[in-house]
């Protein structure tokens, strides 16, 4: 399970990255791919890599519209339900050495695996599928076959899709733009992931990376340090304070205490989560937001209950969090986020993203979200190689 015994570790490593988004500079990645769409992290256990953004599509994170348009002009006749369509072709030979199953320390091993080129998805293939298609998904080990869940046109520009991949727990979106693809085959028995990333000169590319390097998985929630998890009781209605630490502030972080409905590409294989709201009382979400606030006191971000702040900021300076008994995102998890999809929500993501806590009481919670929140900010675990561990809790953290 994760653990959040010290956000302040996180802290440390978020100055640059905070004073970036508080400044209107998106975050960047050295060496990595433009527009290179992020894992989940499971903060029960885990998360990683940093999404580099792409100059030419705006960034933001993840929420869908809620009504989203449904007329995509195919350039071609539309697959009916079923078919099993080819998502896309590879290009050329495939580069490099594959990634073996690596232990979840995000320090260890190369940074990607094998490369190959591929065609650009195309906004009018994607939103020719339907769902409970069956698509057939290209790999350097073969092909994989994913079920459609979700098609979500966005109006601006953008189709996304998520599914599961059939014959394992494993899961995939894909998403295509005017002139950029993106998307995330997550492989949980291989311990691998494949990112679908447009490259500065218009190249796509498919890249292999360890899934511990993006999610936080099932697999090696044993391996890390178990997470002493209060229990949220589900509640039909939260009283929730209005509070704000920074209502001029232009980055925004959205605590969301009411319960959601989320129909995401990104979550849960694109199929709907239907969230409790958590049964705390009006002065516990008052320290919790104590907490949080003080954890990102130094930077120029608003931390608030109030959504309309949050519906106010550009998608790519704000993101949101949802705190919530319901585990539906992250079964067994503290918490689980995507690494960098504060810059990413608009373009492979949606531009209404959440992260998600699930852990209970004042200072599980707040750990969570401090710890949640930085992920989409481009933090990742620090942890060590020897033990291999993905989280270290400091020197004397067991005293």
């Amino acid at each position: 399970m994760t653990n959040y015994k010290n956000p302040f570790k996180l802290a440390a490593v978020c100055i640059p990255v905070l004073l970036a988004v508080a400044s209107g500079v998106y975050l960047s990645k050295p060496g990595a791919p433009q527009g290179a769409p992020q894992t989940p992290v499971q903060d029960s256990g885990s998360e990683n890599s940093v999404p580099s953004p792409e100059p030419t599509a705006s960034a933001q994170a993840d929420v869908l519209p809620t009504t989203p348009p449904t007329a995509v002009q195919p350039s071609a006749p539309a697959q009916a339900a079923g078919a099993r369509v080819l998502a896309y072709r590879f290009k050329g030979t495939v580069q490099g050495q594959p990634l073996s199953r690596l232990a979840p320390a995000a320090t260890e091993g190369p940074e990607k695996g094998r490369v190959m080129e591929m065609e650009r998805l195309s906004v009018a293939d994607l939103g020719n599928w339907t769902a409970g298609q069956t698509v057939r998904l290209a790999t350097p080990d073969g092909e994989l076959s994913g079920l459609v869940n979700l098609v979500q046109p966005d109006g601006k520009g953008w189709v996304r899709v998520g599914g599961s991949i059939q014959g394992q727990a494993g899961s995939f979106t894909l998403a295509a733009g005017p002139a950029s693809s993106g998307g995330l085959l997550m492989l949980p028995k291989t311990g691998k992931a494949f990112e679908v990333v447009t490259e500065q000169d218009g190249r796509v590319l498919l890249v292999e990376r360890r899934l511990a390097d993006k999610r936080c998985y099932t697999g090696e929630v044993a391996a890390m340090r178990p997470l002493k998890q209060a229990t949220i009781a589900a509640a039909g209605s939260v009283e929730v304070p209005v509070l704000a630490s920074r209502p001029g502030a232009p980055a925004v972080v959205y605590m969301d205490f009411d319960g959601e409905t989320v129909t995401d590409p990104a979550w849960n294989n694109g199929v709907t989560i239907v969230a409790a709201a958590p049964g705390a009382t009006s002065a516990e979400i008052t320290e919790i937001f104590n907490r949080v606030a003080e954890d990102f006191a130094p930077f120029n971000v608003n931390i608030t209950t109030v959504k309309s702040y949050y519906e106010a900021a550009a998608p790519n300076r704000r993101t949101r969090c949802i705190i919530t008994p319901t585990n539906t995102a992250a079964p067994g998890a503290g918490g689980v986020a995507y690494v960098g999809a504060f810059n990413t929500a608009g373009r492979f993501f949606s531009d209404d993203l959440p992260c998600w806590v699930f852990n209970g009481g004042v200072t599980g919670a707040s750990e969570a979200i401090s710890h949640e929140v930085g992920h989409t900010l481009g933090l990742v675990h620090d942890g060590r190689t020897s033990p291999s561990e993905g989280y270290y809790s400091g020197h004397g953290g067991n005293l």
